[in-house]
């Protein structure tokens, strides 16, 4: 007659154990743990200083060329004057270009040496 009847002990474990699979099946799978990256390395003080420098660089050199090709020829009909936002947003690309390699090589010399 015992083995009919179960103890109140081994029924609360068997409705524990399906109540835990039923949690199981339900919880969501867990991440895969990722390798935590390093943050990336600020930029110093050189740096920021060639960046300056290239700006002011940039600066100067759309200005005079601009002044350059005004002076010399003056622009009479309305498609010259496009010369001006034209070049200064090739001068833009030219500068970002520069500057993108030069931040990417200052980055890439410090986490080299970090590591």
């Amino acid at each position: 007659m015992s083995d009919a009847r179960q103890s109140s002990q081994e029924r609360l474990r068997e409705l524990a154990k399906a109540i835990d699979g039923l949690e199981r099946e339900a919880a969501p799978t867990p991440l895969p743990n990722k390798p935590k990256k390093l943050p990336e390395p600020a930029l110093g003080p050189k740096t920021k200083l060639t960046v300056r420098i290239l700006t002011w660089f940039f600066r100067v050199y759309w200005v005079v060329w601009i002044t350059v090709t005004l002076t010399v020829d003056p622009p009479l009909q309305l498609e010259k004057w496009l010369y001006v936002p034209f070049s200064a947003f090739v001068c833009w690309l030219i500068f970002q270009f520069h500057k993108a390699i030069i931040v990417a090589a200052a980055k890439k010399i410090s986490s080299s040496r970090r590591s």
